[in-house]
Protein backbone atom coordinates (compact mmCIF):
# COMPACT_ATOMS: atom_id res chain seq x y z
CA UNK A 1 0.00 0.00 0.00
CA UNK A 2 0.93 3.84 -0.83
CA UNK A 3 2.96 5.19 2.46
CA UNK A 4 2.92 8.66 3.34
CA UNK A 5 6.53 9.58 5.40
CA UNK A 6 5.94 12.74 5.76
CA UNK A 7 3.90 15.82 5.65
CA UNK A 8 5.77 17.40 2.46
CA UNK A 9 4.40 13.53 0.56
CA UNK A 10 0.88 14.20 2.13
CA UNK A 11 0.57 17.54 0.35
CA UNK A 12 2.01 15.88 -2.70
CA UNK A 13 -0.37 12.75 -2.38
CA UNK A 14 -3.68 15.14 -1.87
CA UNK A 15 -2.22 17.17 -4.59
CA UNK A 16 -2.00 14.76 -7.42
CA UNK A 17 -4.89 12.82 -6.46
CA UNK A 18 -7.08 16.04 -6.53
CA UNK A 19 -5.98 17.02 -9.95
CA UNK A 20 -5.97 13.41 -11.52
CA UNK A 21 -9.57 13.49 -10.22
CA UNK A 22 -10.88 16.52 -11.54
CA UNK A 23 -8.54 16.71 -14.35
CA UNK A 24 -8.82 13.18 -15.85
CA UNK A 25 -6.61 10.52 -15.68
CA UNK A 26 -4.62 11.44 -18.37
CA UNK A 27 -4.48 15.08 -17.65
CA UNK A 28 -0.91 15.13 -15.60
CA UNK A 29 0.74 12.94 -18.46
CA UNK A 30 0.91 16.29 -20.46
CA UNK A 31 2.74 18.35 -17.69
CA UNK A 32 5.13 15.29 -16.52
CA UNK A 33 5.68 14.75 -20.56
CA UNK A 34 6.11 18.84 -20.41
CA UNK A 35 8.53 19.07 -17.59
CA UNK A 36 10.75 15.27 -18.70
CA UNK A 37 10.75 17.76 -22.42
CA UNK A 38 12.57 20.85 -20.76
CA UNK A 39 14.99 18.84 -18.62
CA UNK A 40 16.18 16.61 -21.47
CA UNK A 41 14.70 13.79 -20.26
CA UNK A 42 11.88 12.77 -22.85
CA UNK A 43 12.74 12.07 -26.82
CA UNK A 44 11.86 15.55 -28.46
CA UNK A 45 9.85 13.62 -31.02
CA UNK A 46 6.31 14.77 -31.73
CA UNK A 47 5.39 10.78 -31.61
CA UNK A 48 5.59 10.64 -28.11
CA UNK A 49 2.92 14.19 -28.15
CA UNK A 50 0.66 12.63 -30.47
CA UNK A 51 0.25 9.52 -28.57
CA UNK A 52 -0.49 11.49 -25.41
CA UNK A 53 -2.89 13.31 -26.53
CA UNK A 54 -4.54 10.24 -28.74
CA UNK A 55 -4.64 8.33 -25.50
CA UNK A 56 -6.14 11.27 -23.54
CA UNK A 57 -9.31 11.92 -26.30
CA UNK A 58 -9.71 8.07 -26.60
CA UNK A 59 -10.40 7.75 -23.04
CA UNK A 60 -12.52 11.03 -22.67
CA UNK A 61 -14.28 9.52 -26.12
CA UNK A 62 -14.82 6.09 -24.06
CA UNK A 63 -15.89 7.85 -20.96
CA UNK A 64 -18.96 10.19 -22.63
CA UNK A 65 -19.81 8.47 -25.49
CA UNK A 66 -19.58 4.31 -24.28
CA UNK A 67 -22.65 2.30 -24.35
CA UNK A 68 -21.70 1.37 -20.76
CA UNK A 69 -23.53 1.45 -17.47
CA UNK A 70 -22.90 5.03 -15.93
CA UNK A 71 -21.53 3.49 -12.98
CA UNK A 72 -18.90 1.52 -14.33
CA UNK A 73 -17.82 4.14 -16.59
CA UNK A 74 -17.57 6.14 -12.94
CA UNK A 75 -15.41 2.92 -11.25
CA UNK A 76 -13.35 2.85 -14.15
CA UNK A 77 -12.97 7.26 -14.36
CA UNK A 78 -11.66 6.74 -10.27
CA UNK A 79 -9.56 3.74 -11.13
CA UNK A 80 -7.65 5.23 -13.88
CA UNK A 81 -7.22 8.53 -11.61
CA UNK A 82 -5.66 6.36 -8.55
CA UNK A 83 -3.66 4.34 -10.50
CA UNK A 84 -2.60 8.52 -12.86
CA UNK A 85 -2.13 9.35 -8.70
CA UNK A 86 0.13 6.05 -7.60
CA UNK A 87 2.62 6.50 -11.06
CA UNK A 88 2.75 10.24 -10.35
CA UNK A 89 3.65 9.98 -6.65
CA UNK A 90 6.85 7.83 -7.70
CA UNK A 91 10.22 9.53 -6.40
CA UNK A 92 11.60 10.03 -10.36
CA UNK A 93 8.18 11.66 -11.36
CA UNK A 94 7.12 13.52 -8.21
CA UNK A 95 10.76 15.01 -7.98
CA UNK A 96 9.89 16.84 -11.06
CA UNK A 97 6.61 18.94 -9.27
CA UNK A 98 7.25 22.00 -6.73
CA UNK A 99 3.28 22.73 -5.14
CA UNK A 100 4.64 26.18 -4.41
CA UNK A 101 6.98 28.30 -6.61
CA UNK A 102 10.77 29.19 -5.84
CA UNK A 103 10.46 32.77 -6.77
CA UNK A 104 7.72 33.27 -3.66
CA UNK A 105 9.75 30.72 -1.04
CA UNK A 106 10.50 27.68 -1.86
CA UNK A 107 7.92 24.01 -3.01
CA UNK A 108 5.57 22.43 -0.13
CA UNK A 109 8.50 19.37 -0.43
CA UNK A 110 11.52 22.28 0.18
CA UNK A 111 9.53 23.90 2.95
CA UNK A 112 8.58 20.70 4.77
CA UNK A 113 12.08 19.31 4.54
CA UNK A 114 14.18 22.54 5.38
CA UNK A 115 15.29 22.48 8.73
CA UNK A 116 15.01 25.44 10.92
CA UNK A 117 18.34 26.58 10.48
CA UNK A 118 17.67 27.28 7.11
CA UNK A 119 14.51 29.07 8.19
CA UNK A 120 16.61 31.37 10.57
CA UNK A 121 19.39 31.72 8.15
CA UNK A 122 17.29 33.32 5.32
CA UNK A 123 15.24 35.08 6.63
CA UNK A 124 12.52 35.03 4.42
CA UNK A 125 10.06 32.91 6.07
CA UNK A 126 7.00 34.01 8.45
CA UNK A 127 6.25 32.93 11.73
CA UNK A 128 3.23 30.65 12.66
CA UNK A 129 1.23 33.48 13.89
CA UNK A 130 1.51 35.55 10.70
CA UNK A 131 0.48 32.74 8.69
CA UNK A 132 -2.56 31.85 10.78
CA UNK A 133 -3.36 35.94 10.51
CA UNK A 134 -2.96 35.60 6.87
CA UNK A 135 -5.13 32.59 6.54
CA UNK A 136 -7.43 34.21 8.51
CA UNK A 137 -7.62 37.58 6.29
CA UNK A 138 -7.84 35.78 3.62
CA UNK A 139 -10.75 33.16 3.85
CA UNK A 140 -12.93 34.61 6.66
CA UNK A 141 -14.51 37.27 4.14
CA UNK A 142 -15.03 34.51 1.53
CA UNK A 143 -16.95 32.35 4.04
CA UNK A 144 -19.28 35.49 5.08
CA UNK A 145 -20.07 36.52 1.29
CA UNK A 146 -20.91 33.32 0.58
CA UNK A 147 -22.81 33.11 3.64
CA UNK A 148 -24.53 35.65 2.34
CA UNK A 149 -25.15 34.55 -0.67
CA UNK A 150 -27.25 31.66 1.05
CA UNK A 151 -29.28 33.79 2.03
CA UNK A 152 -29.92 35.49 -1.16
CA UNK A 153 -33.66 35.44 -0.71
CA UNK A 154 -33.56 37.74 2.07
CA UNK A 155 -30.79 40.07 1.09
CA UNK A 156 -33.91 40.72 -2.49
CA UNK A 157 -35.36 42.56 0.61
CA UNK A 158 -33.05 44.44 2.01
CA UNK A 159 -33.29 47.08 3.77
CA UNK A 160 -33.02 48.78 7.22
CA UNK A 161 -34.27 46.26 9.33
CA UNK A 162 -32.57 43.34 7.16
CA UNK A 163 -33.35 40.47 9.00
CA UNK A 164 -30.81 39.43 12.09
CA UNK A 165 -30.23 36.20 10.91
CA UNK A 166 -29.12 37.55 7.85
CA UNK A 167 -25.59 38.67 9.20
CA UNK A 168 -25.22 36.59 12.13
CA UNK A 169 -25.52 33.06 10.05
CA UNK A 170 -22.28 34.80 8.11
CA UNK A 171 -20.77 34.82 11.78
CA UNK A 172 -21.86 31.80 12.69
CA UNK A 173 -20.17 30.47 9.38
CA UNK A 174 -16.91 32.17 10.16
CA UNK A 175 -16.83 30.11 13.65
CA UNK A 176 -17.40 26.77 11.97
CA UNK A 177 -14.45 27.86 9.75
CA UNK A 178 -12.45 28.40 12.02
CA UNK A 179 -10.75 24.87 12.27
CA UNK A 180 -10.54 25.20 8.62
CA UNK A 181 -8.65 28.45 8.63
CA UNK A 182 -5.98 27.09 11.14
CA UNK A 183 -4.81 23.82 8.98
CA UNK A 184 -4.67 26.63 6.38
CA UNK A 185 -2.52 28.96 8.10
CA UNK A 186 -0.67 25.80 9.65
CA UNK A 187 -0.31 24.44 6.29
CA UNK A 188 0.99 27.78 4.76
CA UNK A 189 3.38 27.91 7.36
CA UNK A 190 4.71 24.04 7.20
CA UNK A 191 5.11 25.22 3.60
CA UNK A 192 7.45 28.00 4.24
CA UNK A 193 4.75 30.05 1.82
CA UNK A 194 5.96 34.03 1.62
CA UNK A 195 2.43 35.95 3.52
CA UNK A 196 2.32 39.40 2.59
CA UNK A 197 0.33 42.33 0.96
CA UNK A 198 1.45 40.89 -2.50
CA UNK A 199 0.39 37.30 -1.33
CA UNK A 200 -2.80 38.39 -0.32
CA UNK A 201 -3.41 40.38 -3.78
CA UNK A 202 -2.47 37.18 -5.44
CA UNK A 203 -4.89 35.32 -3.40
CA UNK A 204 -7.88 37.29 -4.25
CA UNK A 205 -6.82 37.82 -7.40
CA UNK A 206 -6.48 34.04 -7.94
CA UNK A 207 -10.09 33.09 -6.61
CA UNK A 208 -11.56 35.75 -9.47
CA UNK A 209 -9.48 34.08 -11.77
CA UNK A 210 -10.90 30.66 -10.95
CA UNK A 211 -14.69 31.76 -10.40
CA UNK A 212 -14.15 33.77 -14.08
CA UNK A 213 -13.26 30.52 -15.68
CA UNK A 214 -16.11 28.71 -14.43
CA UNK A 215 -18.19 31.00 -14.96
CA UNK A 216 -17.31 30.90 -18.84
CA UNK A 217 -17.79 27.17 -19.32
CA UNK A 218 -21.13 27.71 -17.24
CA UNK A 219 -22.27 29.68 -19.98
CA UNK A 220 -20.53 27.72 -22.54
CA UNK A 221 -22.87 24.85 -21.01
CA UNK A 222 -26.11 26.92 -21.41
CA UNK A 223 -25.17 27.98 -24.66
CA UNK A 224 -24.26 24.11 -26.40
CA UNK A 225 -27.62 22.99 -24.04
CA UNK A 226 -29.40 25.44 -25.86
CA UNK A 227 -28.05 24.20 -29.69
CA UNK A 228 -29.25 20.37 -28.87
CA UNK A 229 -32.50 21.17 -27.27
CA UNK A 230 -34.10 17.79 -25.61
CA UNK A 231 -37.57 17.12 -24.00
CA UNK A 232 -35.32 15.13 -21.36
CA UNK A 233 -35.00 16.95 -18.23
CA UNK A 234 -35.37 13.61 -15.86
CA UNK A 235 -32.43 11.62 -15.95
CA UNK A 236 -32.42 10.03 -12.36
CA UNK A 237 -29.44 7.83 -11.02
CA UNK A 238 -31.07 7.30 -7.61
CA UNK A 239 -34.42 8.22 -5.69
CA UNK A 240 -35.10 11.67 -5.84
CA UNK A 241 -33.84 12.61 -2.26
CA UNK A 242 -30.80 10.79 -2.91
CA UNK A 243 -29.93 12.23 -6.29
CA UNK A 244 -30.32 16.12 -4.14
CA UNK A 245 -27.79 14.79 -1.89
CA UNK A 246 -25.47 13.40 -4.80
CA UNK A 247 -25.97 16.33 -6.47
CA UNK A 248 -24.55 18.82 -4.30
CA UNK A 249 -22.21 16.72 -2.73
CA UNK A 250 -20.48 16.24 -6.16
CA UNK A 251 -20.84 20.32 -7.35
CA UNK A 252 -19.52 21.12 -4.10
CA UNK A 253 -16.18 18.78 -4.07
CA UNK A 254 -15.58 19.91 -7.63
CA UNK A 255 -15.98 23.80 -6.97
CA UNK A 256 -14.04 23.13 -4.00
CA UNK A 257 -11.67 21.61 -5.19
CA UNK A 258 -11.07 23.90 -8.42
CA UNK A 259 -10.61 27.10 -5.72
CA UNK A 260 -8.03 25.35 -3.64
CA UNK A 261 -6.32 24.19 -6.51
CA UNK A 262 -6.50 26.70 -9.04
CA UNK A 263 -5.69 29.44 -5.73
CA UNK A 264 -2.69 27.30 -4.80
CA UNK A 265 -1.12 27.22 -8.19
CA UNK A 266 -1.62 31.27 -8.98
CA UNK A 267 -0.43 32.24 -5.76
CA UNK A 268 2.68 30.55 -6.26
CA UNK A 269 3.52 32.11 -8.87
CA UNK A 270 7.01 34.35 -8.33
CA UNK A 271 5.95 37.37 -10.68
CA UNK A 272 3.28 39.54 -12.07
CA UNK A 273 3.88 38.29 -15.52
CA UNK A 274 3.88 34.61 -14.07
CA UNK A 275 0.79 34.99 -12.93
CA UNK A 276 -1.03 36.52 -15.63
CA UNK A 277 0.23 33.24 -18.17
CA UNK A 278 -0.76 30.67 -15.10
CA UNK A 279 -4.05 32.86 -15.73
CA UNK A 280 -4.99 32.47 -18.78
CA UNK A 281 -3.62 28.37 -19.24
CA UNK A 282 -5.76 27.82 -16.36
CA UNK A 283 -8.79 27.84 -18.69
CA UNK A 284 -8.16 24.23 -20.08
CA UNK A 285 -7.85 22.78 -16.83
CA UNK A 286 -11.09 24.49 -15.73
CA UNK A 287 -12.91 23.55 -18.91
CA UNK A 288 -11.68 19.52 -18.03
CA UNK A 289 -12.91 19.88 -14.60
CA UNK A 290 -16.25 20.92 -15.74
CA UNK A 291 -16.58 18.43 -18.23
CA UNK A 292 -15.80 15.73 -15.90
CA UNK A 293 -18.24 17.47 -13.04
CA UNK A 294 -20.81 16.80 -16.04
CA UNK A 295 -19.86 13.49 -16.62
CA UNK A 296 -20.01 12.68 -12.87
CA UNK A 297 -23.34 14.30 -12.04
CA UNK A 298 -24.49 12.37 -15.40
CA UNK A 299 -25.78 15.61 -17.20
CA UNK A 300 -23.46 14.48 -20.20
CA UNK A 301 -26.43 12.60 -20.72
CA UNK A 302 -28.56 15.79 -21.51
CA UNK A 303 -26.16 16.32 -24.47
CA UNK A 304 -26.50 12.78 -25.67
CA UNK A 305 -29.97 13.22 -26.11
CA UNK A 306 -29.99 16.27 -27.61
CA UNK A 307 -27.31 14.30 -30.43
CA UNK A 308 -29.91 11.73 -30.29
CA UNK A 309 -32.88 13.92 -31.53
CA UNK A 310 -30.91 16.23 -33.76
CA UNK A 311 -29.68 12.69 -35.48
CA UNK A 312 -33.56 12.14 -35.47
CA UNK A 313 -34.56 14.99 -37.18
CA UNK A 314 -31.42 15.51 -39.89
CA UNK A 315 -31.91 11.65 -40.60
CA UNK A 316 -28.39 10.45 -39.84
CA UNK A 317 -30.20 6.86 -38.13
CA UNK A 318 -26.52 5.01 -37.70
CA UNK A 319 -25.72 7.65 -35.25
CA UNK A 320 -29.20 8.23 -33.62
CA UNK A 321 -29.12 4.49 -33.43
CA UNK A 322 -25.67 4.22 -31.34
CA UNK A 323 -26.40 7.23 -29.29
CA UNK A 324 -30.23 5.69 -29.05
CA UNK A 325 -28.22 2.36 -27.44
CA UNK A 326 -24.90 4.52 -25.68
CA UNK A 327 -28.51 6.35 -23.63
CA UNK A 328 -30.53 3.03 -22.92
CA UNK A 329 -27.34 1.34 -21.42
CA UNK A 330 -26.11 4.40 -19.53
CA UNK A 331 -29.50 5.22 -17.88
CA UNK A 332 -31.49 2.29 -17.73
CA UNK A 333 -33.35 3.88 -14.85
CA UNK A 334 -34.19 7.07 -16.62
CA UNK A 335 -38.22 7.55 -17.14
CA UNK A 336 -37.59 9.10 -20.36
CA UNK A 337 -36.17 5.81 -21.31
CA UNK A 338 -39.98 4.26 -22.32
CA UNK A 339 -40.34 7.72 -25.28
CA UNK A 340 -36.73 6.79 -26.08
CA UNK A 341 -38.07 3.47 -26.76
CA UNK A 342 -41.21 4.39 -28.65
CA UNK A 343 -38.96 6.55 -31.04
CA UNK A 344 -36.53 4.31 -32.01
CA UNK A 345 -39.28 1.45 -32.59
CA UNK A 346 -40.85 3.53 -34.79
CA UNK A 347 -37.86 4.38 -36.94
CA UNK A 348 -36.83 0.85 -37.03
CA UNK A 349 -40.57 -0.48 -37.79
CA UNK A 350 -40.75 2.52 -41.00
CA UNK A 351 -37.21 1.43 -42.25
CA UNK A 352 -38.34 -2.79 -42.28
CA UNK A 353 -36.82 -3.82 -39.40
CA UNK A 354 -39.70 -5.38 -37.32
CA UNK A 355 -37.81 -7.79 -35.21
CA UNK A 356 -35.34 -5.13 -33.92
CA UNK A 357 -38.88 -2.86 -33.34
CA UNK A 358 -40.87 -5.73 -31.96
CA UNK A 359 -37.82 -6.35 -29.31
CA UNK A 360 -37.79 -2.52 -28.23
CA UNK A 361 -41.77 -2.78 -27.98
CA UNK A 362 -41.17 -5.67 -25.58
CA UNK A 363 -38.37 -3.77 -23.66
CA UNK A 364 -41.09 -1.03 -23.23
CA UNK A 365 -43.54 -3.50 -22.43
CA UNK A 366 -41.30 -5.30 -19.64
CA UNK A 367 -39.71 -1.39 -17.97
CA UNK A 368 -43.88 -0.54 -17.52
CA UNK A 369 -44.79 -3.65 -15.42
CA UNK A 370 -46.04 -3.02 -12.41
CA UNK A 371 -45.13 1.11 -12.80
CA UNK A 372 -47.89 4.03 -12.96
CA UNK A 373 -44.99 6.31 -14.50
CA UNK A 374 -44.63 3.93 -17.73
CA UNK A 375 -48.48 2.76 -17.63
CA UNK A 376 -49.66 4.35 -20.81
CA UNK A 377 -46.05 3.69 -22.86
CA UNK A 378 -46.62 0.43 -21.61
CA UNK A 379 -50.17 -0.15 -22.71
CA UNK A 380 -49.26 1.32 -26.16
CA UNK A 381 -46.73 -0.95 -26.79
CA UNK A 382 -48.62 -3.61 -25.57
CA UNK A 383 -51.60 -2.94 -28.40
CA UNK A 384 -48.87 -2.74 -31.28
CA UNK A 385 -47.26 -6.65 -30.03
CA UNK A 386 -50.93 -7.64 -30.03
CA UNK A 387 -51.82 -6.06 -33.77
CA UNK A 388 -48.39 -7.68 -34.89
CA UNK A 389 -48.77 -10.68 -33.68
CA UNK A 390 -52.43 -11.05 -35.02
CA UNK A 391 -50.65 -10.28 -38.96
CA UNK A 392 -50.15 -12.74 -40.64
CA UNK A 393 -48.05 -13.43 -43.53
CA UNK A 394 -49.15 -11.07 -45.71
CA UNK A 395 -50.12 -8.53 -42.68
CA UNK A 396 -53.24 -8.61 -43.18
CA UNK A 397 -55.30 -9.52 -39.76
CA UNK A 398 -58.63 -9.97 -40.13
CA UNK A 399 -58.98 -9.48 -43.92
CA UNK A 400 -57.76 -6.34 -43.77
CA UNK A 401 -54.92 -5.68 -46.02
CA UNK A 402 -52.26 -2.58 -46.05
CA UNK A 403 -53.28 0.69 -47.56
CA UNK A 404 -51.40 3.25 -48.85
CA UNK A 405 -51.83 6.57 -50.78
CA UNK A 406 -48.93 7.81 -52.28
CA UNK A 407 -49.80 11.72 -51.46
CA UNK A 408 -47.04 13.67 -52.68
CA UNK A 409 -45.17 16.31 -50.62
CA UNK A 410 -45.83 20.01 -51.19
CA UNK A 411 -42.72 21.72 -51.79
CA UNK A 412 -42.21 24.70 -49.41
CA UNK A 413 -43.48 27.93 -50.53
CA UNK A 414 -43.75 31.80 -48.47
CA UNK A 415 -47.72 31.81 -48.72
CA UNK A 416 -49.02 28.72 -47.48
CA UNK A 417 -49.72 27.78 -43.85
CA UNK A 418 -49.16 23.82 -43.18
CA UNK A 419 -52.95 23.38 -43.18
CA UNK A 420 -52.65 24.57 -47.09
CA UNK A 421 -49.65 22.52 -46.78
CA UNK A 422 -51.78 19.36 -46.15
CA UNK A 423 -54.59 20.14 -48.15
CA UNK A 424 -52.88 20.88 -51.85
CA UNK A 425 -50.72 17.27 -51.07
CA UNK A 426 -54.76 16.06 -51.20
CA UNK A 427 -55.14 17.87 -54.30
CA UNK A 428 -51.73 17.01 -55.87
CA UNK A 429 -52.85 13.22 -55.32
CA UNK A 430 -56.28 14.11 -56.75
CA UNK A 431 -55.40 15.65 -59.57
CA UNK A 432 -52.53 14.89 -60.53
CA UNK A 433 -52.69 16.45 -64.52
CA UNK A 434 -52.62 19.82 -63.06
CA UNK A 435 -49.49 21.94 -63.38
CA UNK A 436 -48.11 24.38 -60.73
CA UNK A 437 -49.28 27.19 -62.80
CA UNK A 438 -52.86 25.93 -63.28
CA UNK A 439 -53.17 26.06 -59.53
CA UNK A 440 -51.85 29.04 -58.71
CA UNK A 441 -55.03 30.45 -61.08
CA UNK A 442 -56.99 28.48 -58.59
CA UNK A 443 -55.48 29.82 -55.88
CA UNK A 444 -55.33 33.32 -56.45
CA UNK A 445 -59.04 32.84 -56.93
CA UNK A 446 -59.13 32.30 -53.11
CA UNK A 447 -56.82 34.98 -52.45
CA UNK A 448 -58.08 38.33 -50.25
CA UNK A 449 -55.51 40.30 -51.91
CA UNK A 450 -54.00 40.87 -55.56
CA UNK A 451 -51.21 38.35 -54.20
CA UNK A 452 -51.15 35.06 -53.38
CA UNK A 453 -52.85 35.09 -50.06
CA UNK A 454 -54.38 32.64 -48.88
CA UNK A 455 -57.02 32.83 -46.29
CA UNK A 456 -57.14 30.48 -42.93
CA UNK A 457 -58.42 27.17 -42.98
CA UNK A 458 -59.54 26.88 -39.28
CA UNK A 459 -63.12 25.12 -39.33
CA UNK A 460 -65.13 23.14 -41.71
CA UNK A 461 -66.75 26.00 -43.09
CA UNK A 462 -63.62 27.50 -44.18
CA UNK A 463 -62.39 24.18 -45.80
CA UNK A 464 -65.62 23.02 -48.06
CA UNK A 465 -65.68 26.12 -50.13
CA UNK A 466 -61.80 25.97 -50.98
CA UNK A 467 -62.32 22.28 -51.62
CA UNK A 468 -65.27 23.00 -54.15
CA UNK A 469 -63.21 26.14 -55.67
CA UNK A 470 -60.64 23.20 -56.44
CA UNK A 471 -63.61 20.72 -58.23
CA UNK A 472 -62.84 18.37 -55.54
CA UNK A 473 -65.92 16.59 -54.10
CA UNK A 474 -66.18 16.50 -49.82
CA UNK A 475 -68.48 14.39 -48.15
CA UNK A 476 -68.03 15.60 -44.49
CA UNK A 477 -69.19 12.42 -41.47
CA UNK A 478 -68.29 11.44 -38.33
CA UNK A 479 -65.39 9.37 -39.05
CA UNK A 480 -64.68 6.42 -37.58
CA UNK A 481 -61.97 3.70 -38.30
CA UNK A 482 -63.87 1.70 -40.70
CA UNK A 483 -65.08 4.93 -42.66
CA UNK A 484 -61.13 5.47 -42.86
CA UNK A 485 -60.65 2.05 -44.05
CA UNK A 486 -63.46 2.28 -46.18
CA UNK A 487 -62.26 5.61 -48.36
CA UNK A 488 -58.49 4.42 -48.29
CA UNK A 489 -59.81 1.44 -50.35
CA UNK A 490 -62.05 3.63 -52.70
CA UNK A 491 -59.15 5.85 -53.46
CA UNK A 492 -60.47 8.78 -51.32
CA UNK A 493 -58.24 11.59 -49.40
CA UNK A 494 -59.82 10.81 -45.46
CA UNK A 495 -59.08 14.70 -43.83
CA UNK A 496 -59.48 15.24 -39.91
CA UNK A 497 -58.56 17.92 -37.85
CA UNK A 498 -55.83 16.09 -35.21
CA UNK A 499 -54.10 17.72 -32.44
CA UNK A 500 -55.36 20.86 -33.90
CA UNK A 501 -54.38 20.49 -37.02
CA UNK A 502 -55.75 19.68 -40.79
CA UNK A 503 -54.14 16.30 -42.02
CA UNK A 504 -54.73 14.16 -44.67
CA UNK A 505 -54.86 10.34 -43.96
CA UNK A 506 -52.65 8.41 -46.28
CA UNK A 507 -52.62 4.92 -45.32
CA UNK A 508 -53.51 2.29 -42.67
CA UNK A 509 -51.10 -0.02 -41.33
CA UNK A 510 -52.67 -3.92 -39.90
CA UNK A 511 -49.52 -4.74 -38.10
CA UNK A 512 -50.12 -1.85 -35.80
CA UNK A 513 -53.08 -1.31 -36.01
CA UNK A 514 -53.13 2.63 -36.71
CA UNK A 515 -53.13 5.04 -39.30
CA UNK A 516 -50.59 6.96 -41.51
CA UNK A 517 -50.87 10.78 -42.01
CA UNK A 518 -48.86 13.38 -43.27
CA UNK A 519 -48.23 16.49 -41.16
CA UNK A 520 -46.53 19.82 -42.01
CA UNK A 521 -44.35 22.35 -39.63
CA UNK A 522 -41.61 22.85 -38.10
CA UNK A 523 -40.52 19.46 -38.69
CA UNK A 524 -42.63 17.86 -41.77
CA UNK A 525 -42.61 14.04 -42.22
CA UNK A 526 -45.02 10.46 -41.83
CA UNK A 527 -46.65 9.98 -38.42
CA UNK A 528 -49.26 7.42 -37.49
CA UNK A 529 -51.64 7.01 -34.58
Amino acid sequence: MLRIPDLASAFKAGWFGLVSVLLGPFALWFIISAKLRRRNLLNTSPISGIGFFAGFLAFGGFLFFAPVHWSVLLTLYLVAALASTWALLRSDQANLFHLIGRGSGASIAEGAEASGKERAEAGRFNSLKTSLLAAALAIYPLIYILALLHNIGELDNFSIRLPSDVYTDGLLWMAYATPGVGLAGLAAWRASLKTSVRTLIYFYSAVLVVLAWIMVWERLDLFLAAQLQSAERNILFFPFRLEQAWRSGVKTFFYASAFLLGTGYLISAPRTGVFAKRSVFLGLPSLLLYLHMLFVLGDWNYYLAGMRERCFKSHRFSAYRFIASAQLVRTPRASSMPAMLEEWAELEYQAGNRIKAVSLLKAIAARSAGKAFYSKAGKRAQRSLDALAKADSSGAPSGVRPMQLDLPIIKTASYLDQEWYALLSAVAFLKPSWTDLELKKRLLELSNTVQLHLPRLDNVPELIPALRQLDLPVTTCFLTSARLKAALAAGHVPFLSLYGHWVPISGFDPGRDGFYYYSYGDSPGLDWF
